[in-house]
């Protein structure tokens, strides 16, 4: 059976999945304001396979195995690994090879010749390129090899090496990074799941290139309850995609929306009560609605540093549940939350 090229791979995979995947799950008819949105039933329609092809194809580059190619962009990304000092022709390569590729072309050309009337097994063009840019780097002046070795620190150091980059390749760097991001998470978060013993949660977001600059949000969780149960687990089947399909339906309802929940600001609601069983916290629900800015959505959060400040600590809240220590469920609905929060601030500020 003949090998399937990775690039032609998706061409005949994926068409399959696809028809699968709608017979089991079809996709809904527009409602009245997408066909308005859209212009037409038909145009709408294909939107919504389309968005849902995209979800598809994405599950399979988050889920599919790590290759061990050169080329392949799955594995995990390097974290707190020390970058290795280039060889200074290899940085000299990085400075200057544009100015003189023609040069080594033509001279490659001419070598492939000689090889030819000689009988002689020629080099591959890599390793010509390689002896000739370390033959040329020899040569420099003092003034440029000082340059080369400034260079070679900076990339080191992860410093701005100044070095113009267009923005297909930057695109292609993030992409690449971002495929890698499940794996790597998987890994940190397990690691320390494992040593700590604690639950952990890690959420990360932002602009996919290959999908034309759309905010996307991966959720990975780790740790069981103290009953043995994962995630999925506790929340039970229904419940687990049922969260899953709650999520798609705020975000194609209100655009990019994050959930994020805040601590009680008074003091006396924040101590743990008597009458709560160990573990349990209070939380609320704040949607921040795609377009407004961080800090028209969220007063404690930093349009310069997105990081959530102390006064502000991550739940998880899901289908009007929230876990506690003891892996019991503790059922709540979401807008009692906000409401009780929302009391207890004005509260304070009466008594204030």
């Amino acid at each position: 059976m003949a090998a399937t090229s990775p690039k032609t791979a998706g061409s005949t995979f994926f068409p399959d999945i696809h028809k699968a995947w709608r017979d089991s799950w079809p996709v809904p008819a527009p409602t009245d304001d997408e066909i308005r949105q859209w212009g037409s039933a038909e145009i709408a329609t294909a939107k919504l396979v389309k968005r849902a092809q995209e979800r598809v194809v994405t599950w399979f580059h988050n889920n599919t195995r790590a290759t061990s190619s050169s080329t392949g962009i799955r594995g995990v990304l390097k974290l707190g690994a020390n970058q290795k000092l280039l060889h200074g022709w290899q940085a000299y390569q990085h400075l200057y090879y544009e100015s003189f590729k023609a040069d080594i072309e033509s001279e490659y050309e001419s070598y492939i010749k000689e090889c030819e009337v000689t009988k002689e097994k020629p080099k591959t063009r890599f390793e010509f390129r390689n002896e000739a840019c370390q033959k040329r780097f020899a040569e420099e002046t003092e003034e440029v090899k000082a340059e080369v070795e400034e260079y070679q620190v900076k990339l080191r150091d992860g410093l701005d090496t100044n070095l113009p980059k267009d923005s297909h390749s930057r695109n292609k760097e993030i992409q690449c990074a971002i495929e890698k991001l499940p794996r790597t998470l998987d890994k940190i978060g397990q690691s320390i799941a494992d040593q700590t013993k604690w639950q952990v949660m890690i959420i990360v977001g932002g602009p996919t290139p290959h999908l034309n600059g759309k905010l996307t949000t991966l959720i990975c969780h780790f740790g069981k309850t103290t009953d043995g149960k994962t995630f999925e687990e506790f929340l039970g089947h229904d419940g687990y995609y049922q969260h899953l399909e709650s999520t798609f339906e705020l975000r194609e309802k209100y655009g990019d929306v994050g959930l994020q929940t805040k601590k009680p600001t008074n003091a006396k609601t924040s101590r743990k009560r008597k009458d709560k069983p160990e573990g349990e916290r209070h939380v609320s629900a704040r949607l921040n609605i795609a377009g407004q800015s961080a800090a028209e959505s969220s007063p404690t959060t930093s349009a310069t540093n997105p990081h959530i400040d102390e006064r502000q600590d991550a739940h998880l809240l899901a289908e009007g549940h929230i876990a506690t220590s003891n892996g019991e469920p503790q059922a709540t609905q979401a807008a009692t939350n906000t409401a009780s929060a929302e009391t207890a601030a004005s509260t304070e500020r009466s008594s204030t």
